[in-house]
Formats: C-alpha cells, structure tokens, sequence
C-alpha cells in the first residue's frame, strides 16, 4: 500500500525537512561482526548497500516505525536494541528529482533479527545481504552509524569527497 502519492511526497519532501528511523541490524548486539544492508533499487541511495528505513508516520513512535520499516523492506521480525542517534541528512539538489535536495532527521536505532530469520526485499531494493562492518561497499550513511556505535573502533567515517560522490552533502550526529 503506498501511503503517499509520489506528488505529495515530492511536495512535503520540497517544503519541510523529512523525519526518519533507520535501522542497524547486526548478528549480535553482544559481539557484533556483521550488519544485514539492503541494496538500494531507487533513489534514496541508488544502488547504494545502505540500512533499511524511511519515514515516520504521523502519531507513529519512532520505535514502531523502525520495526515497521524493517518488516516492510526485509519482511523480518526485529528486536530493538539500543538508540545510536539522530542525524540530520542533506541530499544534493536533484536528489529525487527534488530540485532544492532533500532534507531529513533520521532517528537511528541498533536491532537484531534471529539467525534462522529468511529475508525477503520489498520494491524499494534489489537485493540484501549481511556485510563486514569493514566492507568498502557499505555507503556513507550506514558506515557513520557503525563508526558512532562504538562496534568496529577501527572504522573511519567517510571523508566528505565519499559521501559527495554519493549526493550526501550533509550528514551530522545531532544527539
């Protein structure tokens, strides 16, 4: 069911900064060693191995947003672990064919999906798959909420050239 039309999604996306959840799914919140990425099959992140999420529904807590997204794009059960932080976004101008780019909170949040879980992709992404958290193909925006968690000490964020190369002018831990 789609819940906004592409026309007013294009407008709100023109006129406010968009609030999100986005989900870390990791094989084990006590010794982590992977994390589970869709690979994006439309703008946001085209192409792109990024983390599953979207935006909040109005009266939606950010929790139930976040399981929903992850039963929506990977058609799994997640439990909820710790809050990594809230993160504001800029997409370049031309970002889904916004002509003033995208703008957007994201509300980011570790889980964990049981290891006998079967995933299935929704429209929005071609394919998933669990990823060393060292993986060069992960994008800028998942690999800086595993910087921020605190699970691979070693990894760097990407350097602003990176995130550019991806349409991320902006992507700053809020809280």
């Amino acid at each position: 069911m789609a819940w906004l039309s592409p026309e007013e999604h294009t407008f709100i996306e023109e006129s406010v900064a968009l609030l999100c959840v986005e989900i870390l799914i990791v094989d084990s919140l006590e010794h982590p060693s992977k994390v589970l990425l869709v690979k994006r099959a439309e703008e946001p992140a085209l192409g792109q191995w990024f983390q599953p999420g979207g935006m909040i529904r109005k009266n939606e807590p950010a929790r139930v947003a976040a399981l929903r997204k992850a039963k929506e794009e990977l058609g799994v059960e997640v439990t909820l672990g710790p809050f990594i932080g809230a993160y504001r976004s800029f997409f370049m101008p031309g970002h889904r064919n916004n002509p003033s780019g995208t703008d957007a909170c994201s509300l980011v949040f570790m889980g964990t999906v049981s290891p006998s879980a079967s995933s299935q992709v929704d429209a929005t992404s071609s394919a998933c798959a669990w990823k060393q958290f060292s993986d060069p193909e992960i994008a800028s925006f998942p690999k800086r909420f595993i910087v921020d968690s605190g699970l691979f000490p070693s990894l760097a964020p990407s350097s602003p050239a990176h995130m550019a190369q991806e349409g991320l002018l902006l992507l700053e831990k809020i809280i």
